[in-house]
């Protein structure tokens, strides 16, 4: 998310989902998601914009 501030915060947030999917249990998805969308509201990422 701060790496690349020019790629969109759900398109960074989607591919951490991909990977989590591929590479971890079901349950970890959510968790992750929950994770990021809390850093990106922080960073200032309007509430909602990535719903998993």
């Amino acid at each position: 998310l701060l790496a690349y501030p020019e790629t969109p915060r759900p398109v960074v947030i989607n591919e951490a989902l991909e990977i989590t999917r591929k590479y971890s249990v079901p349950e970890s998805v959510q968790f992750i998601n929950g994770v990021l969308d809390a850093i990106a509201r922080d960073l200032g990422t309007p509430s909602g914009a990535h719903k998993e």
